[in-house]
């Protein structure tokens, strides 16, 4: 089984669907590498990734805006190549979301308080499709 984790900062709002009665909650998100090449420069690669997290929350979604740090486990990653407009090969990587932990705040939201009104990072986890 191919379990991934990554850290990354959502690119856009994301977007609730509702497929066969089930909650579908998809956004995506980009990582960023540093690193130094063979010559000692700075170099900075960035990841990009399509989630699709099955969760019931009603609200959870309203969390997950553009600019949101979040840590994402995640299973069923599959890939896709394409060709984009300048006429180069890029691969889509698109993740099953098993488990999400909103990080931080974004630029864009206050500070989430969960049910016991403390100032924990919500903690999503495990739900089965």
């Amino acid at each position: 089984m191919v379990k991934i984790h990554i850290i990354g900062n959502v690119t856009a709002d994301s977007v609730v669907k509702v497929i066969n009665g089930k909650q579908v909650i998809d956004f995506s998100i980009c990582s960023n590498d540093k690193y130094k090449n063979a010559n000692g420069d700075q170099c900075e690669k960035k990841y990009f990734f399509s989630c699709s997290y099955w969760h019931s929350s009603t609200t959870l979604h309203q969390y997950i805006k553009k600019g949101q740090q979040v840590y994402i486990e995640g299973n069923e990653v599959t890939a896709n190549g394409y060709k984009t407009s300048q006429d180069n090969i890029a691969t889509s990587v698109n993740i099953r979301v098993t488990a999400l932990n909103l990080l931080g705040s974004s630029k864009n939201s206050e500070r989430i308080v969960n049910e016991n009104n403390s100032n924990e990072d919500y903690i999503y986890g495990h739900e089965e499709r």
